[in-house]
């Protein structure tokens, strides 16, 4: 929770961060409490005994929609990078809210700044004009042509994650276009997973997700259901006995 940003420790003690209360509220309205927790009030336990109900909670988390959260964009970043290097600035001790939709939007614009200093640093600097920001009203599934060191038009989704620590990341979200754009470009897709804390930004890159999961390197999980497409061939009539 304290990762989350929806809790705050101070002290030895933890308390609710007041700029997530209309998200947690948001939560226990839609989802309900999370109970599986309440055996281990008031009693003393180790983190171990915790693994049992993981998968529980990661359940809870991912259902939720969190474009719906806010966070204190002061909190996260203190950037002393110029401006040919990153796009956006903020000043230190800056108070503002900070929509998810804004979040992705400040991760777009340091991945399209790292795209352009990648090129220029492969002397490619002449594909530079290349890399562009994709609106995701069009629907395209990324939000990032850019291009690699041969010359390949590259797609990327940006996936930004503001944090107090670093994280250790193990799940990633895609939506229906994301995961058609991803079949559809194959070694030419890409997830870079930005994730910023109040002392780093870190750049964690994904290649071409269905071949991972087509060898079994990662798997995919489909919490709401999935739909097959196939030719009608694939299915074979059989004699119904009954």
């Amino acid at each position: 929770l304290v990762l989350a940003n929806v809790v705050e420790k101070k002290s030895s003690k933890y308390f609710l961060n007041e700029i997530e209360a209309d998200f947690i509220e948001y939560a226990c309205k839609e989802n309900g409490n999370f109970d599986e927790f309440e055996p281990f009030y008031n009693k003393k336990f180790t983190v171990g005994q915790l693994n049992s109900i993981k998968n529980s909670w990661f359940d809870y988390v991912n259902a939720l929609d969190f474009s719906k959260s806010a966070t204190s964009v002061g909190k996260f970043i203190q950037t002393k990078v110029e401006d040919e290097v990153v796009s956006i600035i903020l000043a230190d001790g800056t108070t503002d809210k900070m929509t998810t939709k804004e979040i992705g939007d400040l991760g777009e614009s340091l991945v399209i700044s790292h795209e352009k200093n990648k090129l220029e640093s492969l002397g490619l600097g002449h594909n530079k004009h290349l890399v562009q920001f994709i609106p995701t009203h069009l629907g395209a599934g990324y939000d990032v042509k850019s291009m690699d060191e041969m010359d390949n038009q590259i797609f990327i989704e940006v996936k930004t994650t503001l944090s107090n620590h670093p994280l250790t990341q193990s799940r990633i979200s895609l939506t229906k276009n994301e995961w058609n754009a991803a079949y559809t470009n194959k070694d030419n897709y890409y997830i870079y997973r930005l994730i910023i804390t109040n002392e780093t930004r870190k750049l964690l890159v994904m290649n071409n997700p269905v071949g991972l999961v087509q060898q079994e390197k990662i798997k995919l999980s489909a919490p709401k259901g999935v739909e097959l497409i196939f030719k009608p061939d694939m299915l074979k009539e059989v004699e119904l006995l009954a």
